[in-house]
């Protein structure tokens, strides 16, 4: 491949052709004197020679209306982990924190839940002010079929004024509970196969209910502060163990600081410096995925550490924030409108200083959202939902935005401006999942982002569904994002005087085609402006990890291990007089 490379310089018009993994940063490769094209070729990853380095830090709300969602997002982490290394050979670390910033400051979980409290028992938004409206039909559901045994559905919204049962926004505050048995199995009979009957003593006066238990099982005495996947560790299957973080009833639980969380947790300079110190690594990605049903509240510095860095009591915490405010946090707004939150635009950037190149951190929000499609629709529910909240009255009457068979959730505006502000490396998904539907064929289905409805793939639990869609979601992203191909020369400029601009090759004269099972696919340049590429398009953009050229093509669509990337134009070694 070398002894070309001195002919290069000779030919006043050449076009380039390099073979490369598309994982090399900087596809230093020779440059070989071709006439046909300039080629990089899409290798089996696991053949690569350098894996790709990606931290991850899972911000996860232990709040008590997570439980189902903390096993959810244990049940189908090994399909995300699966997808990324279908793709890319990762080299991985993953650590978990809660949102419990004033309990636990920050420190990565290493305590898996061993159960979880009565609030997680499983509930069925309906409309009763009764135990026997459970079992009768309202305008907006059916009736509750009738339960095995001694089980009977219970209304925890018993001789309350009808007209509480609905909130501003359309909400439902009431719910029926079955109250079960261990002996008649109706829990797994109406719920699934995962629900199982937890009854209580009898002087907690707490009825039995529904619940999933922990998928915390067989977990070691001692879990490690962070897990790691590479050629030489493989721990990943501790995962459960570190991400059911519990479901805290406490007033410090009650108060969710996810953005903080996350800042403590990896703050070179902050209380836990030892930890991100050893956790963080120069030359992986950082990938922050924060999942939550409820908004950030995340408070200032000021409210939280002393100038020593050493944190301040609850008493010092009453300064900023009153208890009775937690419930309503969101309302009190940042530093720019007076409140004690601190804005997520210093979120943004102390997020983006971990790493000297800022495009090597990605964010994903899996958290709730409107599920309209339609962008006037959606934004009238958004408003509706603010609305509602701000009668003062929220958690009871129980506003939320979206709804799936897992529980509801709060709209998390702030996670959601956080991951927008990262353009194409932020990634929005709804912790609810899209709004169920039927399709043309009779069968059930979800609402896509076009309108349609389209299939659920046979087997699938709906109840996973939200997270299931946001992780496959955050991993299409990670590999679209990692796996580009840096443009190993500059485009060729020539300028013929002093006086004259530089003549380059424009983007529209460079030929990017797909070649997969022996097809090609011409791709198409996306709109510069543009945050990402669309399927079947590219797009070249700065990239500082390209040492030689600084821009790199990135592509709308996952390339397969065998896929082969041809990229021509008109390119030289040298730029004449840029």
């Amino acid at each position: 491949m070398q002894k070309q490379f001195s002919r290069l310089m000779l030919r006043p018009f050449v076009l380039l052709a390099v073979a490369c993994s598309i994982l090399l940063s900087g596809c230093e490769l020779p440059v070989i004197d071709l006439t046909d094209s300039f080629a990089l070729k899409v290798f089996d990853q696991r053949d690569n020679r350098d894996d790709v380095k990606i931290d991850f830090l899972w911000v996860i709300d232990n709040s008590n209306s997570m439980c189902e969602e903390q096993s959810n997002l244990s049940k189908n982490f090994n399909k995300f982990v699966g997808t990324l290394n279908d793709f890319i050979t990762i080299d991985a670390r993953m650590a978990v924190v809660n949102t419990n910033v004033l309990g636990d400051h920050g420190d990565f979980n290493t305590d898996p839940a061993e159960a979880f409290p009565p609030p997680c028992r499983a509930e069925v938004i309906k409309k009763c002010l009764k135990d026997e409206d459970c079992l009768a039909a309202t305008s907006e559901s059916g009736p509750l079929p009738v339960p095995a045994g001694d089980s009977f559905w219970e209304c925890t919204w018993k001789n309350k004024p009808a007209e509480t049962l609905e909130n501003l926004n359309g909400s439902i505050n009431s719910r029926c509970r079955l109250v079960c048995t261990q002996a008649d199995q109706s829990c797994p009979a109406f719920f699934g196969q995962q629900f199982s009957c937890v009854e209580y003593p009898a002087y907690l006066e707490l009825a039995s209910g529904c619940m999933v238990p922990p998928p915390a099982d067989n977990c070691p005495a001692n879990v490690p502060s962070f897990l790691q996947f590479n050629n030489n560790v493989s721990n990943l299957d501790l995962f459960q163990c570190i991400a059911t973080v519990g479901a805290d009833s406490s007033y410090n639980a009650n108060l969710e600081q996810g953005l903080n969380a996350a800042r403590f947790a990896l703050d070179p300079h902050g209380p836990n410096k030892d930890q991100a110190a050893d956790f963080l690594r120069d030359d992986a990605w950082l990938v922050l995925i924060f999942v939550s049903d409820e908004e950030d509240c995340s408070l200032t510095q000021e409210c939280l550490l002393t100038p020593g860095m050493d944190w301040k009591s609850i008493n010092d915490v009453k300064q900023c924030i009153r208890l009775e405010q937690y419930a309503t946090c969101s309302l009190l707004g940042d530093t720019f409108s007076g409140g004690p939150l601190e804005p997520v635009s210093r979120f943004v950037n102390f997020f983006k200083s971990l790493k000297n190149d800022s495009s090597k951190v990605l964010v994903a929000s899996i958290v709730g959202d409107s599920q309209e499609v339609d962008p006037e629709l959606r934004q009238e529910d958004i408003n509706a939902f603010k609305a509602s909240e701000s009668e003062g009255t929220h958690y009871a009457p129980r506003t939320y935005i979206c709804s799936s068979e897992q529980g509801i959730a709060d709209l998390g505006a702030r996670y959601i401006k956080l991951a927008e502000a990262f353009g194409p490396n932020g990634v929005m998904a709804n912790i609810c999942g899209p709004s169920p539907c039927i399709t043309d064929n009779g069968t059930s289905g979800a609402l896509a982002a076009d309108g349609n409805c389209e299939p659920v793939e046979a087997g699938t639990d709906l109840a996973t569904y939200g997270i299931q869609k946001a992780l496959t979601l955050i991993s299409e992203t990670i590999i679209k994002r990692v796996v580009r191909i840096c443009l190993p020369q500059p485009i060729r400029c020539l300028q013929y005087s002093d006086d004259d601009p530089p003549h380059c090759t424009q983007l529209d004269d460079i030929t990017v085609q797909r070649i997969s099972g022996g097809t090609i696919f011409d791709l198409v340049s996306a709109q510069q402006e543009a945050t990402e590429p669309g399927l079947g398009q590219y797009q070249i953009r700065e990239d500082s990890t390209c040492e030689v050229t600084g821009e790199a093509i990135f592509f709308g669509d996952l390339l397969e291990p065998n896929d082969t990337i041809v990229v021509s134009y008109e390119g030289d070694a040298t730029i004449v007089k840029p």
